[in-house]
């Protein structure tokens, strides 16, 4: 082969998204949560927890900005270093005011668009192993999750969650040693050329930029996509870390054999699925036009998820007396697990493949901008509605984007737009 499928240093960025997933989502998995052990009411901590997730992914847009100008490495450093500013500021004085929030909201949003980046631009533009890199860096980022989710579960219950809170810093520190260590490797991502991979090794710049014709009707397929997933996908996906947490901790039975399960345990099932069976599904969605049909089927799960809970908080006790079994929690997370890969993952390839090269981290922070309007929708829903009303206001919302991702597929096939020749008008001549 030309290329190879997996690039010098690439396991590097996955150990870079491995440990900035795990500092994330290790304040993620328990802001709500904490919040409610200060004695903040439910419906602030889940505007703050909303907001908190919109800053992080708007500011998303500056990382992918500063990177045009500065490289996507320098922007990277920068943001972890603010992260572990914000991190050390949150351990020392336990709060939870807007700076120290919004810093880590900074830093986060300097980091996740310019990851991606290094992934793409170790392959030429719209090069066929793009998809699966992608879905090996999105396992590597649920690698993260999962030890965010079990270590700083364990943590936060067994001593406090500050304790907790301490445990990110050694996600940060492992991408600034990934980083460190990878940095010879990293050259061929500071060229504009979409060919830059091919020769090996470059000095940034000595390569013309060569940029692949742009296919608007696809950037409409494009951009409907995106509406679907901010108004629909991504307020529902932030419940693996909000309401399905609220669940876990006040409506769920959690003792197994005399262990108390930890909350915030059950969002590993999301990332386990994540891990196992990305790739596979990926690749059968990826053959012919399955892959326009992925969003459809994973709105169905999704929405199906939210229907469940709803259907069993109404099968006896109130939801306000009841104890329900974990199954029921573990089958919903299961339901919209295999509905974030087959949007989410996909969604990411799509963006990746239709940016210049030159502007490709501007155009992946616009992705993370859909999920920054998601996760603010998301913690409005929760601030206005019960838990039970708003898992009901997921479901419509996935219910109505799985319809109009149907209608737009339909009209699509009456047009020779089909996946497969979306693909290939994509491609470099």
């Amino acid at each position: 082969m030309l290329l190879e499928s997996r690039p010098k240093g690439l396991h590097y960025v996955f150990t870079a998204a491995a440990g900035h997933s795990f500092a994330f989502y290790v304040l993620v998995n328990h802001l709500i949560l904490w919040l409610l052990s200060e004695g903040v009411p439910r419906e602030n901590a889940s505007k703050t927890f909303g907001y908190y997730i919109a800053a992080a992914y708007v500011c998303a847009v500056l990382g992918g900005g500063l990177a045009s100008f500065l490289g996507a490495h320098s922007v990277i450093l920068l943001g972890v270093a603010l992260y572990l500013c914000g991190l050390f500021a949150l351990v020392l004085n336990a709060g939870h005011g807007v700076l120290v929030l919004g810093i880590l909201a900074l830093g986060s949003g300097l980091i996740k668009p310019n990851i991606v980046t290094l992934v793409s631009r170790m392959f030429p533009a719209k090069s066929p192993l793009v998809d699966g890199a992608l879905a090996r860096f999105y396992s590597a980022i649920n690698v993260g999750a999962i030890a965010a989710a079990g270590l700083g579960g364990y943590i936060s219950t067994r001593y406090s969650f500050r304790a907790a809170f301490i445990t990110a810093l050694i996600g940060e520190l492992i991408v600034l040693l990934s980083l460190f260590l990878g940095r010879k490797a990293f050259s061929v991502t500071a060229s504009e050329s979409s060919l830059a991979p091919l020769i090996a090794p470059i000095k940034s710049g000595t390569l013309p930029p060569d940029q692949p014709s742009v296919n608007w009707r696809s950037l409409g397929s494009l951009l409907l996509f995106l509406v679907f997933a901010s108004l629909a996908f991504w307020p529902a996906y932030h419940q693996n870390n909000a309401g399905l947490n609220v669940w876990a901790e006040q409506f769920t039975n959690r003792v197994v054999f005399g262990f108390n399960i930890p909350p915030t345990w059950f969002a590993m099932i999301n990332s386990l699925i994540c891990i196992f069976c990305a790739v596979p599904v990926i690749t059968w969605f990826a053959i012919g036009a399955r892959r326009k049909w992925s969003s459809i089927a994973g709105y169905a799960l999704m929405s199906l998820s939210f229907v469940l809970l709803c259907a069993v908080s109404y099968s006896g006790a109130s939801a306000a007396e009841a104890k329900y079994s974990a199954l029921w929690l573990v089958l919903s997370i299961t339901f919209s697990s295999f509905s974030e890969v087959m949007i989410s993952t996909i969604g990411l390839a799509r963006v990746s493949e239709q940016a210049p090269r030159k502007w490709d981290s501007l155009f992946m922070s616009i992705w993370y901008c859909t999920v920054a309007l998601g996760g603010w929708i998301a913690g409005q829903i929760g601030s206005s509605f019960s838990l039970i009303e708003g898992f009901w206001v997921f479901a419509s919302l996935c219910c109505i984007a799985g319809a109009g991702q149907w209608v737009e597929l339909r009209c699509a096939g009456r047009a020779p737009t089909a996946a497969t020749a979306w693909l290939r008008t994509e491609e470099i001549a």
